[in-house]
């Protein structure tokens, strides 16, 4: 019951809070505006909603069996390092899953879903293919599984988390160019990011950084010359 009311509370805000962005930039648009909702775009994200809740269940009961360990400090440097932890590690993780539901094989299975949405909106971040909720949410459990992590840390790096979705299905920028591409800045993604990848999907792979996409060789082209602004 917790688990649904949490899952269901995490979507309802941050769809209202995604909203209200959306429109104090809606004259910085990096995506087009979208067509009406369509029944199937409410259907996927109750269907994210009902897997994320399974997921939060399949934790709880791991944490309650011993297999997940989590620990109670409010030590900030023990915090700051297992939030580092978690941030990082997944974002390399969803980083190489990402590029693998992009494989021709895998896509129409897992990734096609969530690309028929090219212009984006909040609730974008919702409608997935099930079965790509359940491997992202199983990264998730894994990672938990062989990390032992503060409550604190993880609570911190699920905020986290749903801020960097949100912020990548905005449709747009509420960064100035200047501030996002400044040294360190730079290596975070932002709306703009995550536009490009719907707009031309074998580019920006990454979900919190661009470290991975610069490594491999596969930002856009156009991130910095168009950031901002909508590639045509």
């Amino acid at each position: 019951m917790i688990s649904a009311f949490e899952n269901s509370l995490i979507i309802v805000i941050s769809l209202l809070l995604g909203q209200l962005v959306v429109k104090k930039f809606k004259n910085r648009k990096v995506s087009q505006t979208p067509d009406h909702l369509k029944p199937n775009e409410i259907i996927l994200t109750f269907s994210t909603l009902i897997i994320n809740i399974l997921i939060t269940m399949a934790g709880w009961i791991l944490w309650k069996e011993g297999f997940i360990s989590i620990y109670a400090t409010s030590n900030f440097w023990i915090v700051l390092l297992d939030t580092f932890v978690l941030f990082c590690t997944m974002d390399i993780m969803m980083y190489v899953l990402h590029r693998m539901a992009h494989i021709k094989l895998l896509y129409p299975i897992l990734h096609k879903t969530h690309h028929q949405y090219v212009r984006v909106r909040p609730i974008t971040l919702f409608v997935l293919n099930p079965l790509e909720t359940m491997s992202f949410g199983s990264l998730w459990l894994i990672l938990i599984y062989f990390y032992s992590a503060s409550a604190i840390a993880i609570s911190i790096y699920l905020v986290l988390n749903i801020i960097f979705g949100i912020v990548g299905h905005l449709g747009v920028e509420p960064v100035s160019k200047k501030i996002a591409l400044l040294p360190i800045i730079n290596l975070i993604t932002t709306s703009t990011f995550h536009a490009q990848h719907h707009q031309m999907p074998e580019q920006n792979f990454g979900f919190y950084t661009t470290i991975w996409d610069k490594l491999f060789k596969s930002l856009s082209p156009y991130y910095h010359s168009h950031f901002g602004k909508m590639v045509d």
